[in-house]
């Protein structure tokens, strides 16, 4: 299995070594290897903190326009109702 793949934020051209990424690190490594691989490991998992509150805030105004389309839909139904009364009374004149 090949466990080099490319960056998936796109934000270098670096191809990442994933083959020891969480796991046990490379008894081989230098002290500045393991500084860097740290590093990368904190980069990622703060770009993906910043892209879970991203989705926190695309979440809550998703269901701010559904709540907003809900009351919309209600009105609608209303207004189609009382438009329909109308409509009877006018034919019964």
């Amino acid at each position: 299995m090949n466990s080099r793949r490319i960056n998936p934020f796109g934000d270098d051209d670096e191809e990442l070594d994933f083959s020891g990424a969480w796991g046990a690190s490379n008894k081989n490594a230098s002290p500045s290897d393991i500084l860097k691989d740290t590093l990368k490991k904190e980069a990622v998992i703060k770009d993906i903190v910043a892209s879970q509150g991203d989705l926190k805030t695309l979440l809550a105004r998703v269901k701010s326009v559904q709540a907003e389309v809900d009351k919309l839909q209600s009105g609608n139904a209303t207004l189609q109702l009382y438009i329909e009364n109308l409509t009877k009374q006018v034919a019964k004149s």
